[in-house]
């Protein structure tokens, strides 16, 4: 599955309760030894994930910054500037997660 899904896609599948994020990249850096985290709650701006007691929030972006394709999940920076303000134009990626059934 290749095609890009929407947000409203991950918050029904995050929504099902069978769904864990595994961090394989933040601000363009590789994480060593990536865990699966659970998402335990789902609001209309992020997902609440649990790693033991902690419980994090990651939060959405605009639906634009937001790549989302079944099996993997890109959140992108917002742009330092546009020259239309109508541009829907991307900044680097930020965080690239591994969706997995659990």
């Amino acid at each position: 599955m290749n095609e890009k899904l929407t947000l409203a896609q991950f918050k029904r599948d995050a929504a099902t309760g069978h769904m864990g994020l595994e961090l394989l990249e933040r601000y363009g850096k590789k994480i060593d030894r990536p865990i699966i985290v659970p998402v335990v709650k789902v609001q209309t701006n992020g997902v609440y994930l649990k790693r033991g007691s902690i419980e994090s929030f990651l939060d959405f972006p605009h639906a634009y910054l937001f790549e989302y394709t079944g099996y993997m999940l890109r959140v992108y920076d917002k742009p330092k500037k546009s020259l239309n303000t109508n541009e829907k134009i991307k900044g680097p990626c930020v965080l690239v997660y591994r969706v997995h059934k659990i």
